[in-house]
Parts: structure tokens; C-alpha cells; sequence
């Protein structure tokens, strides 16, 4: 016979395993909101961020950070609380810099969006997170092999909050064929 104790132990383990086998590609979407009432926190922060191989937030993972010439790569990143304003919604800028070294080789500038869809804004509302994908770079055969640095800089226009993400990679030479 099971005691009380025992039961709540064992129905513990099963949560924690149970849990544990969601695949994580069904945690994600392509651009993926969280809603939480309880949380305070105002000043956003970087939750994740990696370099992948596909711009579908659903299926993005990690790859390694050496890539070779001919590639394209991604750079997904999840920052949070994001704040919806009714009528703005939750506009951000955005912006790429890569870099060798110390020197900028490019400066793709500075880009504006939305969290949000235009049917989304009618109310205020704070979301945990948001996540996307909107970088991508394809390494062309000019680059040369060695260390890179991505540098994407995401400024959140409610809260004026900025976060720099940095992604260091190596560029491989291509295979022959």
C-alpha cells in the first residue's frame, strides 16, 4: 500500500519527467509572445541568443559558431518584458554591425518594427517575452577565414531600453568540389 507521502513524491517524478519530454520545438513560433500578469519587472533583458541556420523562430536552434564560406546564418535573440502600448503597440528599432577586429566592415543601419500586428493593438498589455530571427548574413566566398563579431542592437521604443548581443564566429573556407 502507498502512503500519502509517497503518492505526492511519485506524482512529482512524473511531472519533472513528463515536463522534461515536450519537445522544445513545440515551445516556439515563429515570432512568440508570453503573457504573465503577475510579473513587475519594467527594464527589458536578454533571455537568449545564438547564431542558427534558419529564420523560423519554431525551428531555430544552435549551430556551431564556425561557418563556412557560402552559408547563410541567422541571428536569433529573445528579449524581455516587452510593453504594448494601445494604438503603438510595441515598436522597436533594430540594427547589424558586423565586424573584424576592431574594424566595422558594415553597418547595415538602422531598421524599425513592430512586435505586434496592427489588430493587436487595441488594448495595453506586457508581454514576458518576444523572440525573432530578422538577421540573417550569407557568407560569400569574399569573406576572408578568421574571427568575426555580429553585433545586433535591439532598442525598445515604449520602455527606451537598448540591449547589445554580440556573436562571435569563425569563417571556414569553403570545401572544394
Amino acid at each position: 500500500m502507498i502512503r500519502k507521502k509517497q503518492m505526492s513524491g511519485i506524482i512529482i517524478i512524473l511531472l519533472v519527467f513528463g515536463v522534461g519530454s515536450i519537445p522544445a520545438d513545440l515551445m516556439a513560433k515563429k515570432i512568440k509572445l508570453s503573457y504573465n500578469k503577475k510579473k513587475k519587472s519594467k527594464k527589458m533583458k536578454l533571455i537568449s541568443s545564438f547564431i542558427t541556420d534558419t529564420n523560423n523562430v519554431k525551428s531555430a536552434r544552435k549551430i556551431s559558431s564556425t561557418i563556412s564560406q557560402g552559408q547563410k546564418i541567422y541571428f536569433y535573440y529573445k528579449v524581455g518584458p516587452v510593453k504594448l502600448v494601445k494604438g503603438k503597440g510595441a515598436p522597436y528599432r533594430t540594427r547589424l554591425v558586423l565586424k573584424k577586429g576592431s574594424n566595422v566592415l558594415k553597418d547595415f543601419g538602422w531598421h524599425n518594427a513592430n512586435v505586434v500586428k496592427k489588430n493587436q493593438m487595441s488594448k495595453n498589455r506586457r508581454y514576458d517575452w518576444f523572440q525573432t530571427t530578422g538577421w540573417n548574413l550569407t557568407i560569400s566566398k569574399n569573406f576572408r577565414p578568421g574571427a568575426y563579431t555580429a553585433v545586433v542592437t535591439h532598442r525598445d521604443k515604449n520602455s527606451k531600453s537598448t540591449i547589445k548581443i554580440k556573436y562571435g564566429f569563425r569563417v571556414k573556407r569553403a570545401k572544394a568540389k
